[in-house]
């Protein structure tokens, strides 16, 4: 599994691989760093199940503070695919509050569903819209949820450049 990239770290690359395209680099500005603290309400291994986020800190150059509550849901279809939500909302540092929610879909793999890296489509809602800059474009997260089962999801959140 790829690591997580470091908080500090402003911009980066992801390879996307294609079925009948060489890989390419999508380079990519990181905007937040996120650690979820979450409590399982289904066995990681149940083909349907969901996690309620307790909260968690939000680190990053377009916003920092705390994440607020809110929920993961997941379904594994028996195409062979696992479709993920997560929706959470950080309180910033600076008093707005942002709404995000990030959907992935990606392959059930015998027995490592949780131990891959999860590249998710990111929606971002500020009010009043601090964030309008930096959001601006196609959001990403990078999801690490090998911890998930210890309570801890971690999410890069990234902008293409």
């Amino acid at each position: 599994m790829a690591s997580m990239l470091p908080a500090t770290q402003a911009r980066s690359s992801i390879d996307f691989a294609a079925q009948s395209a060489p890989q390419a680099a999508i380079r990519t500005e990181l905007l937040a760093a996120l650690s979820l603290q979450l409590r399982l309400a289904a066995p990681l291994d149940a083909a349907v199940g969901s996690a309620i986020i307790e909260g968690g800190q939000a680190r990053g150059t377009a916003f920092a503070g705390q994440v607020l509550p809110g929920s993961l849901e997941w379904s594994q279809d028996s195409r062979g695919l696992t479709q993920l939500v997560v929706r959470y909302g950080v309180q910033t540092q600076g008093g707005q509050r942002i709404q995000l929610v990030d959907r992935a879909s990606f392959p059930t793999a015998q027995g490592a569903v949780w131990n891959q890296q999860i590249i998710s489509t990111t929606e971002m809602e500020a009010s009043p819209d601090p964030l309008a800059a930096a959001a601006r474009g196609v959001l990403i997260g990078r999801l690490d949820a090998s911890a998930m089962g210890a309570g801890v999801l971690r999410l890069d959140l990234h902008r293409i450049i």
